[in-house]
């Protein structure tokens, strides 16, 4: 069964690991879902901390991202955010769109702010990442190999060298992930 997915704006930023989710999306492995808001924060958060970064190319990647995958938006879970309890209230949109969009995970780095109890009540459980990947990569090798392949081939200007792909998997606090796809690819 695959599973549905929604992705916090933690996992969207970063585009090695945005492009890897959204690709296994594409592939089949996973149904993912996002909201307007949370492509909102994760641009927002990245213009933030890259205050150069032209305005137009966020854009650009939101409506790449939501012509790639349309099913993928999430809308219509406003009314359930006041209902939902977290421990950063700021969170709750979240969980309100991963329960209206009938997700089974979260994918986020923010463990602590969506805890077990309180999901387990909504049908939702919430996932690292890196555990989340390395999952994906014991299912299904060769699909999650080739996925990385594609964005080896993808990054081109300038083009990345396998170890450097390594490494910035590894700093994404992917290191399991990583680990588990070097005997795929090297």
């Amino acid at each position: 069964m695959v599973a549905t997915v929604f992705l916090d704006a933690c996992v969207l930023r970063p585009l090695p690991l945005a492009d890897f989710l959204l690709r296994a999306g594409h592939a089949g492995l996973c149904e993912v879902r996002w909201s307007d808001q949370v492509q909102r924060e994760w641009a927002h958060s990245l213009a933030r901390q890259r205050p150069g970064i032209d305005p137009l190319l966020l854009d650009a990647r939101i409506a790449a991202m939501n012509a790639a995958l349309p099913a993928a938006r999430v809308s219509g879970y406003e009314a359930l955010v006041d209902r939902l309890s977290l421990p950063d209230v700021d969170d709750r949109h979240v969980l309100a769109a991963a329960i209206h969009g009938k997700a089974d995970l979260i994918v986020t780095y923010n463990l602590r702010d969506f805890p077990a109890r309180v999901l387990e009540t909504h049908g939702v459980a919430a996932r690292h990442p890196d555990d989340f990947l390395c999952r994906l990569v014991d299912r299904a090798p060769q699909t999650i190999a080739a996925i990385a392949r594609q964005i080896l081939a993808a990054w081109d200007r300038p083009p990345i060298a396998i170890g450097d792909f390594f490494q910035r998997l590894e700093r994404l606090r992917l290191r399991r992930t990583a680990a588990a796809l070097r005997p795929l690819l090297v």
